[in-house]
């Protein structure tokens, strides 16, 4: 089946509330500009191409997002393909974060799985900060 290819996106964008994560746009994507507020990804391919429709079940993806660290984080919340419908996501370590690095950068990975054809996704997250 299709499969993404993997680059960058660096963008000056500071995040806040919900924003696109599209995967044609790269996998690993990072923003410099510090957060103006708790922010989550919504992971698509493009604004006309869902997740689901090119990926089978079993098929996964691992993206990264690196964000200029303040005193706002990634928050328990995500989407794919604009839902929050059938996702589990795990948290290295068992529990989201729930503070910013404060300087530096936050570092998150997505393990996104795709589960069954519903479609259904285990993803397992993780995050780390730099200094």
């Amino acid at each position: 089946g299709f499969k993404v290819e993997e680059f960058k996106n660096e963008t000056s964008t500071g995040l806040n509330g919900e924003f696109d994560f599209l995967l044609e746009d790269g996998h690993l994507q990072r923003f410099t500009t510090a957060t103006a507020g708790n922010y989550f990804p919504d992971f698509k391919v493009s604004s006309t191409v869902s997740l689901n429709s090119i990926l089978d079940v079993g098929d996964a993806i691992t993206t990264t997002l690196i964000v200029a660290s303040s005193s706002h984080y990634c928050t328990t919340g995500m989407k794919i393909d604009n839902s929050t419908s059938n996702i589990d996501l795990d948290w290295v370590g068992g529990s989201a974060p729930s503070a910013a690095n404060g300087s530096g950068y936050d570092i998150y990975s997505f393990t996104i799985m795709k589960t069954a054809s519903t479609p259904s996704w285990h993803v397992i997250g993780n995050t780390l900060g730099v200094a």
